[in-house]
């Protein structure tokens, strides 16, 4: 399929671009000349794009990347595809360039990760942009046009270059409870529309974009209802693309409570915290609200200016801290897996006393020097009606059997009388193990 597009001038009439499809042609009417022309740019850098992708013949890296983005960037998320697009204009392109698919190797890989992570780039940011090209080498891969995927195992090649880099490993950043009151403190006193947020923020663990998206229809009695996100201005699906109940705590209920006071006309669909100007927050407006905030209670206070999304890596601190499960905060915080909450706050939950007691009964007995203080063993009961009583040796409902059937040591769960001699856990057992 052949395509193009040119910019054409209609006397009295304005610019229009005309587009020309397999020998049929378009055309839309533009504002401006310059507006025609971009158009007409774009049109054509897709249209090459569009023909080099996945095309037997040259593969160069550049086109191969554009191309891709065109074919597979409305399948992407409008954050993920902006992401990629980024990438591929400010790192792939200018590093990689013309060379052809083919003639990458592992060397070029280790080389980009090498001068990324020297120049200062994240090793988040870097693996993400080796993602991008790795996901256009399969599908040439799966196309036939590649042998094998040169980019496999780029995550692995970056975690160990950055290791030349890194002093100390890096744990999330969260704030203390000090730290809270002094920032909510400030806020209520200087940027008031963002004490709702922040709290909303620190006391469920919601991204900015699912704060900012939140809408009274979705406040219950005792539970906020996270189903939407925003995202580079649209309004989308949280980030794992479902939706969850946070609980609500007594201070956010507050907070909240005073919101519905202050705007007692409020709709269902209308949205709960909005900026100054009375709309939704625009997330630019949103940042520069924030950064303002932090660097006034970190000239009045000394707190950390720390980034917004902090705030829930200090939800997930503090539940752990309490005591709560990996499981009840990936199901909080909205994590696809408990694996990605166990990851990013596996180093919160370690106890803080390292004693190791634990272990001084792991000693070969001449080597131990003060006397044995495990607890001691739970007297006999005395037989009742003539037959003794079962080994309790798991929770108070639960005994111990070797089962000959099976051959090894079960668990079985017993009812609170006997089928066969209708005692209370002082049945005959002709298959339990019982104490001498």
């Amino acid at each position: 399929m052949k395509m193009s597009a040119k910019v054409r001038h209609r006397k009295g009439r304005g610019w229009f671009v005309r587009v020309y499809v397999d020998g049929k042609q378009f055309e839309e009417k533009c504002g401006s000349e310059s507006e025609a022309r971009a158009m007409a740019e774009e049109f054509n850098r897709r249209s090459n794009a569009r023909g080099a992708w996945l095309s037997p013949g040259a593969l160069p890296t550049d086109r191969c990347l554009e191309g891709w983005l065109v074919s597979h960037g409305p399948e992407l998320a409008r954050s993920t595809e902006a992401n990629a697009r980024s990438l591929i204009r400010n790192h792939l392109k200018p590093h990689f360039g013309t060379v052809d698919l083919r003639n990458l190797s592992r060397e070029d890989v280790i080389d980009f990760a090498h001068q990324k992570l020297e120049s200062g780039l994240a090793p988040r940011t870097v693996e993400t942009a080796l993602s991008v090209l790795r996901r256009v080498c399969a599908l040439h891969v799966d196309e036939g046009l590649l042998d094998r995927n040169p980019v496999l195992g780029s995550g692995r090649i970056v975690a160990r270059v950055a290791r030349r880099f890194e002093h100390e490993p890096r744990d999330v950043d969260a704030w203390t409870h000090p730290e809270v009151r002094k920032l909510l403190k400030v806020a209520r006193e200087e940027e008031p529309y963002l004490l709702g947020p922040l709290t909303c923020a620190i006391h469920t663990g919601m991204r900015r974009g699912e704060i900012i998206g939140l809408r009274w229809e979705d406040v219950g009695a005792d539970k906020l209802r996270v189903r939407r996100s925003v995202v580079r201005g649209h309004v989308t699906t949280t980030k794992s693309g479902r939706s969850r109940e946070v609980p609500l705590s007594t201070p956010l209920r507050r907070v909240l409570g005073d919101l519905r006071v202050a705007e007692p006309a409020e709709e269902a669909d209308r949205y709960v915290f909005l900026s100054p100007r009375g709309l939704r927050w625009d997330e630019r407006n949103f940042a520069r609200a924030f950064d303002r905030l932090r660097q006034s209670a970190n000239e009045q206070h000394g707190v950390r200016k720390l980034h917004f999304h902090c705030a829930r890596h200090t939800f997930a601190s503090w539940a752990l801290d309490a005591g709560r499960s990996i499981k009840w905060v990936q199901t909080v915080l909205g994590h696809a897996s408990a694996e990605i909450t166990l990851r990013t706050y596996s180093h919160l939950m370690t106890p803080p006393d390292d004693a190791l007691d634990f272990l001084d009964e792991a000693t070969p007995d001449q080597d131990r020097t003060k006397p044995d203080q495990s607890p001691p063993k739970a007297a006999s009961a005395p037989a009742v009606n003539g037959r003794k009583r079962l080994r309790f040796d798991g929770a108070r409902d639960q005994i111990r059997t070797g089962d000959p059937h099976v051959g090894n040591v079960m668990l079985y769960q017993l009812s609170y009388s006997c089928l066969l001699c209708s005692d209370r856990f002082e049945c005959c057992g002709a298959q339990a193990r019982a104490i001498v």
